[in-house]
């Protein structure tokens, strides 16, 4: 019934979800960094059923994701995520589109690189980026929008409305992961650590977030790699599950940061293990995170946890409901 179109999309998400095991689900959790720019395409070397993939040699993606989607005992076909640099490309300079106060303008230029990503087989974006202007000095100028929740939240909704299309089309739409939330950028340069009370966080920080998701219905969030009043945001269950899920009404998919889970047990001691932070992040709300840990692999913890009763199955199927959903 899942490789039926004409059925609703929620019916087809969960008639996948009761063919898969539970190796393939977790599968479907993981990004897996592709450094190579000729990656060896031959079995093993990408794990068979990943999530979503983010390339170096992003020219090769559309092959590398049919061959990935043709190793996949049902047929799921992985994301394709570009993480871009708009400090290295002036039509990316997000402060440009503010400074045009040109909403449409802005949409016709993120449908154009929506187009243009397509073309060669991505299908996910982290953008926009929802810092503000001055906040830090962590984050620069052109990365951002303004100074004000508002704009930023009208030019990052144009932004995203553009590369998602409306309607959305397969050759000429990607999904938008704004990033990051909900405080990237609040912080001083080179420090993680944020103080800040819930009634600044709500008028300020998530207004632009607010924006985009009631009005823009964007597949994907990209979480910030940092911490609030000690919590960091990949375990911070209120900030996810109450605020991002039920507050603000997402319906996407929870993308951890990149290195923000690795740093709960490497850095912030706020794990024992590797396998600990992944199942904390999961736990608390995260869909999918990256791989890259020494030892360990996302899907080989998620399965780990969920045997030995860390992890429930509701959870698991929570989160790999969500990634289907937006695919």
């Amino acid at each position: 019934a899942y490789l039926k179109s004409n059925l609703p999309i929620e019916e087809r998400v969960a008639d996948l979800l009761d063919q898969m095991s539970l190796e393939e689900k977790a599968r479907q959790l993981e990004v897996i960094p592709v450094q190579s720019e000729l990656p060896d395409l031959t079995p093993g070397t990408i794990p068979s059923g990943a999530g979503a993939l983010s390339l170096r040699a992003k020219r090769q993606s559309r092959g590398i994701q049919d061959w990935v989607m043709k190793q996949s005992r049902l047929g799921i076909p992985p994301l394709v995520l570009n993480i871009a640099s708009p400090e290295n490309d002036d039509a990316l300079a997000l402060i440009n589109f503010s400074a045009t106060w040109d909403v449409e303008l802005t949409r016709q230029a993120a449908s154009m690189a929506a187009r243009q990503q397509r073309a060669i087989g991505i299908n996910a974006d982290v953008l926009p980026l929802l810092s503000f202007t001055g906040n830090s000095q962590s984050v620069p100028v052109e990365q951002t929008f303004s100074e004000n929740a508002f704009l930023i939240g009208r030019m990052g909704l144009a932004y995203a409305q553009g590369l998602q299309g409306d309607p959305a089309h397969p050759e000429h739409s990607v999904a938008a992961f704004p990033a990051y939330f909900a405080t990237y950028g609040a912080s001083e340069a080179q420090v993680q650590f944020l103080q800040i009370g819930e009634r600044e966080l709500r008028m300020n920080l998530l207004k632009p977030f607010e924006t985009i998701f009631n009005e823009g219905n964007t597949l994907g969030v990209i979480t910030a790699s940092d911490e609030i009043d000690g919590l960091p945001t990949v375990t911070n269950a209120q900030l996810i599950k109450n605020i991002l899920r039920s507050d603000l009404h997402f319906k996407g998919t929870v993308l951890a940061g990149p290195g923000s889970i690795r740093d709960l047990s490497e850095k912030l001691h706020a794990a024992a293990s590797p396998a600990d932070a992944i199942c904390l992040a999961l736990n608390a709300g995260v869909d999918m995170q990256w791989s890259g840990y020494k030892g360990e692999t996302p899907a080989n913890a998620i399965i780990k946890c969920v045997q030995a009763g860390a992890v429930s199955m509701e959870t698991l199927n929570r989160a790999v409901f969500n990634v289907l959903r937006m695919k």
